[in-house]
C-alpha cells in the first residue's frame, strides 16, 4: 500500500504538486487537506485559530490516513499539524 503526504508551508504548491502526480499516476487518489476537510463538514475555525483547531486538524489528519485506500496522495499529513 503506497500513502504519500505532501507537507509545507501555506502556499508553497503542494495542491499544484498533488494534481501534477495525479496526472502522471491516474491509479492514485487524493485527499485535500485537514483544514478543507472540516469547513467542508461544518466546522467553525476561529480567527486567529485556536489550539483546538489545530488539535482538530491533526484529528482529522490521522482519521483521513486511517480511512484511506491504497495509492493515496495526501495534501498535508499529522506532522503539518504539529509544527
Amino acid at each position: 500500500m503506497t500513502r504519500i503526504a505532501i507537507s509545507g508551508a501555506h502556499f508553497s504548491g503542494k495542491s499544484t504538486l498533488v494534481a501534477a502526480l495525479l496526472k502522471e499516476f491516474p491509479y492514485f487518489t487524493s485527499v485535500d487537506e485537514p483544514y478543507i476537510l472540516l469547513e467542508e463538514e461544518g466546522y467553525e475555525f476561529s480567527h486567529p485559530p485556536s489550539v483546538e483547531d489545530f488539535e482538530q486538524q491533526l484529528e482529522r489528519s490521522i482519521r483521513s490516513i486511517k480511512e484511506s485506500k491504497r495509492n493515496t496522495l495526501f495534501d498535508r499529513c499529522p506532522f503539518d499539524c504539529l509544527a
